[in-house]
C-alpha cells in the first residue's frame, strides 16, 4: 500500500501533529514510506458555502482507491479509530462509506425484526385461534359462550331430545297445519334460534294410505350426514308389523333445505355413519318365513354418487323363527368405527364401517345387547334390577362392570377406554375400563353419569358439586372446582366447561384450568338448562315443551 499523503488548503505546517486520541498504531498508518498498510488521507477545501472534506482511502492498487466527499460533521474519529485499531484495519473496509453501510445494516436488521414479530404475533395468534376452535366440530359442542344465553320462548320443541344437530343447524320436525300426509322439516339457527328454511315433504300414496288409518301423527326421524347432510325417515307413527309398505327416505342439504335424494326404504333399521347411510333388514325366503337371514348394507348418502352401495355384509347363519321379526331403528346402531347389529331375541353381531365382522355373541333369553366405547358391547337383562347387571364382553369372557354410559360429548380421543356406571346405595359411580383387556382403570363417585370426553381428558360432575377433569387413561386429576350448589351436569361449548343444573343459573369453568370464567342466570329457565342436539333447552315443568336456548340474542 502506498503511503498517505495529508493535503490542507488551509495554512498551516505540512507536518501538523495528527488529531489527539489516535494511538501509536493510527499514527504510523499516517507515515510516509510505511508500505503495506491502509491510511486515510484527508483533503480539505472550501467549496461555496461551508467547509467540505473529501476523505480518499488509499491502496497500493490505484484500481482499489475510491474517495468519498462528506461533510465534516460525518467524519467521527471514532469511526477512524476504529478502523485503524487492530492491526490498523488490516483487511477490512473502513471509514465513513462503512459507517453508512452500518447504519442501513441497523435499519434493515430493525426491520427484520419488526417482521419477524408481526408473524410470529401472527402464528401465536393462528394457534391461539386453532386451540380455541379445536372442538367446535364436535357434535354435543354447544355454540361459544361468553356469558349467560338467552331463552327464546317463542321457539320450542315437541320434546328435550327432539333437536337433531347438522352443523350449525338445529333440524326439528313441525306439523303441518290441516295436512297429515304432509310432513315438515325445519331447521333453525343455533345461534339465534330463527328459521333458516323449511321444507315439506309429501308421502308417497301407499304410505298414505297408513297415515289415514292411523291415530298418531306423521313420525319423522332425522340423522346428520357429516356437517352438510341430513337423512330424514318420514312413516307412521304407529308401527304397523307385516304392512309391506316402505317408508320414506329423504336426503336434505343442511344449508338450504334442497332435496338431494329420495327413495324407499323398506329397511327393518337404518342410522348414518359418517357420510353413509346403513341399513338392516332380515332377508326371507317366501316359502318359510320364519327363516331370517339378516343383512348390512352401507350407502353414500351425499354427493353425485348418492345411493350407490359401499359394501353388504350377510350372516352365515339364518334364524329359526316362529313369525318373523318387526324391528324399528333399535336393531343396529354405531359408535366411532363399529356397527353394532342387535335384533330383538338374536344373536349379535358387531362390524366396522367397512363391513368386516369384529366380533359376534350369543344371547340368553331377556338379555339385550348395547355397543359401548372402544368398540365393546355390553350384555345385561332387559328388565335390570340396577345399574350393576351389564357385563362387558371382552374376548371370550364377560366382566361385570355395570351399565354402559355414552359421554356427552367425545371428541374421540383415548379410543381405547370405555366407561360404565355403578350404584352402591344412594353414591353412583363411573367407572373407566380398558376396551381391550376388559382391566379396570379408575373409578370416581359422581352425581351425573354422562362425562364429557375431550383432549384425552374426562369431565365429570362430583357428588360434591365439584367439577374434576381427568386424565382418561389414569384417572389423575388435573384440576377440580365448585360447580356451586345448584349443578346436575355438565355441558360445554368448547372453551369452557357449564355447571347446569334444576335451577336458571349457569356456571362457566375454563377448560384446561378451571378457573371460573363467569356465571349467571338465563330468564325463564325455572326448570334447568338441558344440553341436547348441541343447544340448551329450558324445558317446562315435567321436562315438557322445551324452549330453545341460544348463544346470541
Amino acid at each position: 500500500m502506498r503511503p498517505v499523503e495529508l493535503e490542507d488548503d488551509d495554512p498551516g505546517p505540512r507536518d501538523a501533529a495528527p488529531p489527539a486520541g489516535r494511538s501509536s498504531s493510527q499514527r504510523a498508518a499516517a507515515q510516509p514510506g510505511d508500505a503495506g498498510r491502509r491510511g486515510w488521507g484527508v483533503r480539505r477545501g472550501r467549496r461555496g458555502r461551508g467547509e467540505r472534506t473529501t476523505v480518499v482511502e488509499l491502496d497500493d492498487d490505484p484500481a482499489t482507491a475510491h474517495t468519498a466527499d462528506v461533510d465534516p460533521a460525518d467524519i467521527d474519529a471514532t469511526d477512524i479509530d476504529a478502523a485503524d485499531a487492530d492491526g490498523a484495519g488490516q483487511g477490512r473496509d473502513q471509514g465513513p462509506g462503512r459507517r453508512h453501510r452500518g447504519r442501513w445494516f441497523v435499519v434493515g436488521g430493525a426491520a427484520v425484526l419488526v417482521v419477524g414479530a408481526v408473524v410470529a404475533q401472527h402464528v401465536l395468534d393462528e394457534r391461539r385461534e386453532a386451540r380455541a376452535t379445536r372442538f367446535d366440530d364436535v357434535p354435543g359442542v354447544l355454540l361459544p359462550l361468553d356469558g349467560p344465553p338467552r331463552m327464546r320462548d317463542d321457539v320450542r320443541f315437541e320434546a328435550l331430545y327432539a333437536p337433531v344437530q347438522v352443523g350449525g343447524v338445529l333440524l326439528v320436525h313441525r306439523a303441518v297445519p290441516d295436512s297429515r300426509t304432509t310432513a315438515r322439516v325445519e331447521a333453525l339457527d343455533r345461534a339465534t334460534g330463527d328459521i333458516v328454511w323449511r321444507r315439506d315433504l309429501a308421502v308417497p300414496p301407499a304410505l298414505e294410505t297408513l297415515v289415514r288409518e292411523d291415530l298418531e301423527p306423521l313420525d319423522v326421524t332425522c340423522r346428520p350426514l357429516g356437517t352438510q347432510a341430513a337423512a330424514c325417515v318420514v312413516t307412521t307413527g304407529t308401527v304397523f308389523a307385516g304392512s309391506g309398505v316402505d317408508d320414506l327416505l329423504v336426503v336434505l342439504d343442511a344449508t338450504d333445505g334442497t332435496v338431494l335424494e329420495q327413495r324407499d326404504l323398506g329397511a327393518a333399521g337404518w342410522t348414518t355413519s359418517g357420510t353413509s347411510i346403513v341399513t338392516a333388514d332380515p332377508g326371507r325366503d317366501p316359502l318359510r318365513p320364519e327363516r331370517e337371514l339378516w343383512t348390512v348394507q352401507s350407502r353414500v348418502g351425499t354427493g353425485p354418487r348418492a345411493g350407490t352401495l359401499e359394501w353388504t355384509w350377510t350372516a352365515d347363519e339364518p334364524l329359526d323363527r316362529d313369525a318373523p321379526t318387526y324391528t324399528t331403528g333399535q336393531a343396529i346402531d354405531v359408535l366411532g368405527d363399529r356397527i353394532l347389529l342387535t335384533p330383538l331375541d338374536a344373536p349379535w353381531w358387531l362390524l366396522d364401517t367397512s363391513g368386516a365382522l369384529v366380533a359376534q355373541g350369543e344371547l340368553a333369553e331377556g338379555e339385550f345387547a348395547a355397543l359401548a366405547r372402544g368398540g365393546v358391547v355390553m350384555v345385561s337383562p332387559v328388565l335390570g334390577s340396577d345399574l350393576n347387571d351389564g357385563a362387558l364382553v371382552v374376548g371370550d369372557r364377560r366382566v361385570e362392570a355395570g351399565w354402559v354410559t355414552r359421554a356427552s360429548v367425545d371428541d374421540g380421543t383415548a379410543p381405547d377406554v370405555t366407561f360404565t356406571v355403578r350404584q352402591d346405595g344412594a353414591a353412583v359411580s363411573v367407572h373407566a375400563w380398558d376396551a381391550a383387556t376388559g382391566d379396570a382403570l379408575w373409578d370416581r363417585t359422581v352425581l351425573s353419569p354422562d362425562p364429557l370426553v375431550l383432549d384425552g381428558r374426562v369431565y365429570l360432575l362430583g357428588a360434591g358439586g365439584t367439577v374434576a377433569a381427568v386424565d382418561a387413561r389414569t384417572g389423575e386429576e388435573v384440576w377440580s372446582a365448585s360447580a356451586g350448589d345448584f349443578a346436575s351436569w355438565l355441558a360445554t361449548d368448547g372453551r369452557r366447561v357449564l355447571a347446569l343444573g334444576t335451577s336458571d343459573r349457569v356456571r362457566a369453568l375454563d377448560l384446561d384450568s378451571g378457573a371460573r370464567v363467569w356465571e349467571g342466570t338465563v330468564p325463564g329457565a325455572e326448570y334447568g338448562l338441558w344440553p341436547t342436539g348441541g343447544v340448551l333447552a329450558a324445558p317446562e315443568s315435567g321436562l315438557e315443551r322445551p324452549a330453545l336456548v341460544v348463544a346470541r340474542p
